[in-house]
């Protein structure tokens, strides 16, 4: 009996990429990987420290008003990033298990197709946002117009951070996930807020979120570098399996379950006094 045939070794002139990253990408071992995981709890820990820390400067900093106005955009801003969420793991299991195969060419278009819908979606949701303002202006009674063109820039490049970090997990860059999950999406918040929000009050609390945003977006950028170029040829990049049938139905759960749990902070904003908004919101 032979065995089955799987496709030229790695050894083999015909199949260089794979020779490529089995020579180059490193063994794990379960040391490793247990440190690797420890570190980005850590991480994952130390983020949210920073969030609770972002609100509860926010909450000491703000007028009663301006905080309901704040959670309720921070409510919003998970019901569209939750779905998101289930791309994110998708997209991890399916650089991992093309890493694990040492199938390069296969990692690397996940990679340039996914970056390049991101960029394109962010795009389309900051435009219907903003299109949306005098709408979300009206219903939510904020302050001003400007805080939700603020928010919607916020909304639209966190996609792209929440997504893109599938691929840093699938490619087993934990550290580089630790920092991001740390970081930009949790402590640097935190340190960017404490100065804005005293100078600009509401508005310097959304470029604190915008600033450390764009800093876990440059991250990202920077580490998968080396899979996104060359640019040209990015918006013809393709999902081997096809990303709808891959994505869909994660999307769709993520996004019924995020708005059931979400809907109610903005509701009290839309229906309530600010006072008790703002109670509401950090009960």
């Amino acid at each position: 009996m032979t065995a089955p045939f799987d496709g030229p070794v790695p050894s083999d002139p015909q199949c260089p990429a794979v020779g490529h990253l089995a020579e180059s990408a490193p063994q794990a071992t379960p040391g490793g990987i247990a440190r690797d995981g420890l570190i980005v709890l850590i991480a994952s820990l130390g983020g949210h420290l920073g969030n609770f820390l972002f609100y509860v400067v926010g909450a000491r900093a703000l007028d009663p008003a301006g905080f309901a106005e704040l959670a309720s955009l921070t409510s919003l801003a998970l019901i569209v990033l939750t779905p998101v969420s289930g791309v994110q793991a998708a997209m991890a299991r399916d650089v991992a298990q093309a890493t694990v195969r040492q199938d390069t060419s296969t990692a690397r278009a996940l990679i340039r197709w996914l970056f390049w819908r991101t960029f394109l979606l962010q795009t389309v949701l900051f435009a219907i946002f903003a299109l949306a303002t005098p709408a979300a202006f009206a219903v939510l009674r904020l302050s001003s117009p400007g805080v939700w063109l603020l928010a919607s820039l916020w909304f639209a490049l966190s996609v792209s951070v929440q997504a893109l970090l599938g691929p840093i997990q699938g490619l087993g860059r934990f550290r580089t996930m630790a920092w991001i999950l740390a970081g930009p999406l949790g402590l640097v918040r935190l340190v960017f807020a404490l100065p804005l929000i005293v100078v600009w009050e509401l508005p310097g609390a959304l470029l604190a979120l915008i600033g450390a945003t764009l800093i876990g977006l440059g991250t990202i950028i920077w580490s998968l570098r080396s899979h996104l170029r060359p640019l040209r040829g990015l918006a013809k990049a393709r999902h081997p399996a096809g990303g709808a049938r891959t994505l869909g139905l994660p999307v769709v759960g993520l996004l019924a379950f995020a708005s059931v749990t979400n809907i109610d902070i903005v509701a009290a904003k839309i229906r309530l006094t600010p006072e008790l908004a703002a109670t509401y919101s950090s009960a």
